[in-house]
């Protein structure tokens, strides 16, 4: 089985319209998108867009840009915008390192993509978004860290807003209370009485999120 983290000379054709707005420099190095950013974050924020269109089709970028948040949390931070439509986050961080630590490329786990039927083991709701999941249920010497877990990536193809969502803890193999985190900053996410989390998504931004 080939590593899911090699790119390969594959010939896709991907629909990029709801990012394109996102791709293309105005004037003193401000996004389309984002004018109130500078070039250094607008920089940021593009190569977030960028992994939030390839990562849920599978399509490994040939630079993922990974800022050191766990040494600097604050300068790999891109901040929110004033009118509130984008809240901070952070730049494009930990990305090879959550995948593989989660199983990826691991041919003893299970990846979910969103053009498969994730009804089974995960139930969401929200602006329009793409997930894939990776779950380790079988027991390997790369695997056994993260069994018990799922690693959950939203990636928005809508307008900002808050997603809802509740995994299946039977289906993957999900042990002890509920318990969900961001995993790139962290942060704890809250489960409501009804065992749903909650996350605010970005326009054409991603999340990355761990559940246990």
């Amino acid at each position: 089985m080939l590593s899911r983290l090699v790119a390969l000379p594959v010939s896709l054709t991907l629909d990029v319209s709801p990012l394109q707005s996102t791709t293309s420099f105005q004037g003193k190095g401000t996004c389309i998108q984002r004018p109130d950013l500078g070039k250094k974050d607008c920089d940021r924020w593009i190569a977030k867009t960028h992994l939030a269109l390839a990562l849920p089709h599978e399509v490994r970028p040939a630079r993922l840009d990974n800022c050191p948040i766990d040494e600097n949390r604050s300068s790999c931070m891109i901040p929110g915008s004033p009118d509130g439509r984008f809240l901070p986050t952070p730049a494009t961080a930990k990305v090879t390192e959550t995948l593989r630590r989660f199983g990826y490329d691991d041919p003893a786990c299970d990846v979910y993509t969103f053009w498969e039927d994730l009804g089974d083991v995960l139930q969401w709701s929200g602006p329009l978004l793409r997930p894939l999941l990776v779950n380790c249920q079988a027991t390997s010497a790369r695997s056994i860290a993260v069994q018990n877990h799922a690693l959950i990536l939203f990636a928005s193809f809508g307008p900002s807003g808050t997603v809802s969502f509740r995994p299946n803890r039977t289906a993957l193999g999900l042990r002890g209370g509920a318990v969900a985190a961001d995993a790139v900053t962290n942060e704890t996410l809250a489960a409501a009485p009804d065992g749903n989390f909650s996350l605010w998504l970005n326009q054409h931004d991603y999340r990355l999120v761990a559940v246990g």
